[in-house]
């Protein structure tokens, strides 16, 4: 799936590669393998793990 964030310029391919349950997932981006932990996700945004370091998206209204 092709992916765009705005504000950036370049899009990116990413896909789920393995679902280990329990939210850890092994992701590929731009075919590079990562680790992901979903922590929480409302419709207000997502709080992940990703390569052991935190991350917290917020949705934004278009």
């Amino acid at each position: 799936m092709n992916y765009k964030i705005q504000d950036i310029e370049k899009s990116f391919d990413g896909k789920i590669v393995e679902n280990l349950g329990n939210n850890d997932y092994v992701i590929k981006i731009n075919d590079n393998e990562h680790n992901l932990k979903i922590i929480s996700m409302n419709s207000k945004g997502v709080e992940f793990i990703l390569d052991n370091k935190y991350h917290k998206a917020k949705y934004l209204e278009q």
